[in-house]
Order: C-alpha cells, then structure tokens, then sequence
C-alpha cells in the first residue's frame, strides 16, 4: 500500500523564551511534524510558527511535487520561506529565490514538479516530498 502524498511542515522546539532548541551539534531540536494535503494550509501554518517564534528557523515547509499541477505552482510554493524572510529579515539570516520562470526550467528538461523536486534531490541532497 503506498502512503499518501501530503505537505509537510517540520516544527522545531522552542524554550520557555521563544527560542529555538538546539541539540549538542547546534541543530534545532524536531517538535513534531505536521502533514496536509492542502497547500495554503502548510503555507499558513509555517508563516504562523515562524511569526511566533520570529525566526523562520523554527520551521521547514517541504511542499509535495506530486500534489501540484503546474511547475510554477510548485515554485511558487518551494519559494515561501523565501518571501517570508524577504518580508520579514533577519539577523544573519538568508536565503535564496528559485527562478520561478518555467522557461528557464524547460531550457534545462525540467518542465514537472516533480522533475524539479528530483533535481534540486540530486543536486542538494535534500530529501523532496515527491
């Protein structure tokens, strides 16, 4: 039985102060992980721990390739984090933008979410939601 697709948004601990748990390595600590089909959910949910905690550290939002359509939707979606802390800057803290031109992507064979979510795998490691 295969297990069904979800989104998942990773919530780090957080002490009595609002702070991030750190393990003896200098990782955050993993609280617990929520999982939903529905984007705008996952999206909202990150947004709202990463305003509670005013760090975007204190969470991870892996959106599921296989639960978008359209490979800009997926983009769009894998830029969240971004935008937040484009909103919202931090101290020492930064990331990147994915183009979000799926041209750009074509003229390298990726034209799928889930082409993209196997590519950045390969190329970062990262494990993907596919």
């Amino acid at each position: 039985m295969s297990r069904t697709p979800m989104h998942r948004v990773f919530i780090f601990a957080l002490d009595d102060r609002n702070r991030l748990v750190r393990d003896a390595t200098g990782k955050p600590v993993l609280d617990h992980v929520i999982e939903t089909p529905y984007m705008m959910e996952a999206r909202l949910l990150f947004i709202e721990v990463a305003a509670k905690a005013r760090t975007i550290q204190a969470a991870q939002l892996v959106p599921c390739a296989g639960l978008f359509t359209t490979l800009a939707d997926y983009l769009n979606a894998l830029n969240t984090p971004a935008r937040t802390l484009a909103r919202h800057p931090e101290k020492g803290v930064s990331l990147g933008f994915l183009k979000e031109d799926p041209a750009y992507w074509a003229r390298i064979g990726i034209t799928t979410p889930c082409e993209l979510a196997d590519h950045l795998e390969t190329r970062t490691g990262a494990a993907s939601a596919a």
